[in-house]
């Protein structure tokens, strides 16, 4: 496996550049195919099973979109979710935020992982983008967590 380039560096974790070569792989395919991650994701990702080919078609058009991803990785360069900014809107200063993780990858660290992509994605969000509000909704089982994350 090869390593993705870091872009924003945290205290317990990373958030690396995915690639065109890792969203074909086994990694992002098995999380986008794991009822226990696409239960709690939009009905549309969860009802239709994943393939490779429509992860990487999906990943190539990213760049039409006004989306950013970043891979969250341990320190040891495991990979255990995805964090995203989409509906970035320029113009109204907005975005919408969203998480996947892989809590079976050191259950220990995916509570405090998944909050510390949040803070850096947000402050890239809010520094770099320069953008001024960020949306994110959430499932009634998820209000907890959600409750951590405002």
């Amino acid at each position: 496996m090869h390593k993705l380039k870091v872009i924003i560096k945290g205290e317990t974790i990373n958030l690396c550049q995915p690639t065109k070569k890792f969203v074909g792989g086994d990694i992002w395919y098995n999380w986008l195919n794991d009822p226990a991650i696409t239960n709690n994701l939009d009905k549309k990702y969860s009802k239709f099973k994943n393939t490779k080919k429509k992860q990487v078609k999906y990943f190539v058009n990213l760049k039409k979109e006004n989306r950013k991803i970043f891979i969250i990785s341990t320190k040891n360069h495991i990979y255990k979710g995805l964090v995203s900014l989409s509906k970035i809107n320029n113009l109204k200063k907005t975005c919408d935020i969203s998480l996947i993780t892989d809590t079976k990858i050191e259950p220990q660290l995916a509570p405090y992982a998944g909050l510390e992509a949040i803070a850096l994605i947000s402050n890239f969000a809010f520094t770099k983008l320069k953008l001024k509000r960020i949306d994110c909704g959430f499932k009634i089982s998820q209000k907890n967590w959600f409750q951590r994350m405002e």
